[in-house]
């Protein structure tokens, strides 16, 4: 309800117009305009809230109180932000007001919890990548090392491991997470089951509880090989491999990085933390952005079943000085054998089995026609029955076309079953098609770290 105060305020605001008979068209929308400004402001004020003032503005932006509505504004948004106490509330304002005059304060604050442990990784992340030359940064930098640490000790994927330990190379966490990561390792040599499995795994792991394992296998195991390949252009195969691969550019791009950290100076400084965020940013994203801008294609030779992946924008890394020591050449050539036997099986499968699924779908479709068919058929029958006894001379004779119809429905339906039971049978084609894909990341892996 308008207060009496407020519509008296407004005519005598307006009583002079009015009297002097000037009243013109749309005089009771100005004065309602008035008095709901009015109206409007001290709602904001006995709220007090951001939210409140926030409307005000945006509701009256010419209002003659507008610059007092501002300065409330941003006094609730300092005291809202204030009362949270959390440091990701405190970046928000940061990020969102940076003209503001409590800035300083809310930087403060935040860095203030985060010291005591009151932030998550990603509130650390981004205060550091705000602040990167904070006094405090080293410090900060540590406590998101032990944050990191502590999500990988607790992930169940393998390849969280292997980040935590391409980001901090050398450290004390870093050698309890790649112990934790063996297991997860050796079943991946396992999972590819030959001898150059095994040696990775090895050289990787040369202390581990499961090196007695790897070594019996190598000793009593039918060793498995690959087709020779005669004056393999090692270059020309891992430039197309970087082509054609995002896979193969994460594992590439993700040793380069580590490297790099491994040799900076100061392993909590800024440099190092700018090179684990494109660590992270690799491990995080899909990947089909990653292409190689630096060295020119080879001749692949035959490079079947590695798949194609986007050339979209500028790697992170620079491959231009990668190349393969002599002593890991005789590895890096099996590898790229292995690659070849892979895809031409996975090709040669792929092609027998189709989609499992697909299959599974199309043979319900089928059997779905099938049982309409055969319903139909009954239907002609029973038509043909009533309408001509036992038979009659009409060439379109109903029976005859229930014959044909449920001919085709049985055809349809052993056809059906035929497929599902192909469904049935190739969803372990499906299941080796990714124990391939499985391997053949798993090459990549050994054929990038062979890379100096």
């Amino acid at each position: 309800m308008v207060k009496p105060a407020v519509i008296a305020a407004a005519f005598a605001f307006l009583a002079p117009v009015l009297i002097g008979g000037c009243a013109e068209e749309g005089m009771v929308e100005t004065i309602q305009s008035v008095v709901g400004e009015k109206e409007a402001f001290e709602q904001a004020q006995a709220d007090g809230s951001a939210r409140e003032w926030s409307a005000f503005i945006e509701k009256y932006p010419q209002s003659d109180r507008i610059d007092e509505a501002r300065r409330q504004w941003r006094a609730a948004l300092w005291r809202e932000t204030s009362r949270s106490q959390s440091p990701s509330v405190y970046l928000d304002f940061i990020a969102n007001y940076p003209q503001n005059s409590h800035v300083h304060e809310a930087k403060e604050d935040a860095r203030r919890l985060l010291l005591a442990g009151k932030g998550s990784s990603s509130d650390l992340s981004r205060y550091l990548n705000a602040f990167p030359d904070d006094g405090q940064a080293p410090n900060l930098r540590r406590i998101l090392e032990k944050n990191r640490f502590v999500s990988a000790k607790e992930s169940s994927d393998p390849e969280a491991a292997s980040l935590f330990v391409a980001e901090y190379p050398g450290t004390r966490e870093a050698a309890i997470i790649k112990k934790k990561s063996e297991a997860d390792k050796y079943q991946m040599a396992r999972s590819l089951g030959t001898r150059l499995a095994y040696h990775w795994f090895l050289n990787q792991f040369p202390d581990s509880s499961k090196a007695a394992a790897a070594k019996s296998h190598l000793s009593s195991d039918p060793p498995q090989y690959y087709p020779v390949i005669q004056g393999v252009d090692i270059g020309g195969v891992i430039n197309q491999m970087r082509l054609k691969s995002p896979d193969f550019r994460r594992y590439e791009c993700w040793e380069i990085l580590s490297r790099k950290i491994r040799h900076e100076r100061d392993l909590f400084g800024s440099r190092a933390e700018n090179l684990r965020d494109k660590i992270r940013n690799l491990f995080q994203s899909d990947d089909s952005s990653l292409s190689n801008s630096d060295g020119e294609s080879g001749d692949s030779g035959d490079m079947d079943g590695i798949s194609a992946g986007e050339n979209s924008s500028a790697s992170p890394c620079s491959t231009a000085g990668l190349s393969v020591p002599s002593s890991r050449k005789q590895i890096v050539i099996n590898a790229i054998g292995a690659l070849n036997k892979l895809g031409k099986e996975r090709a040669r499968i792929s092609s027998l089995v189709g989609n499992p699924q697909a299959l599974a779908n199309e043979a319900q479709s089928l059997s779905q026609t099938a049982s309409s068919f055969a319903d139909d058929a009954e239907g002609k029958e029973e038509e043909e029955d009533t309408l001509y006894g036992q038979g009659s001379e009409n060439p379109d004779d109903p029976k005859e076309t229930a014959s044909e119809v449920a001919r085709d429905a049985a055809r349809r339906a052993r056809y059906s079953l035929k497929i599902l039971q192909s469904a049935a049978e190739d969803s372990d084609a499906g299941a080796a098609v990714d124990k391939m894909d499985s391997q053949a990341k798993l090459l990549m892996l050994i054929i990038a770290e062979s890379e100096k």
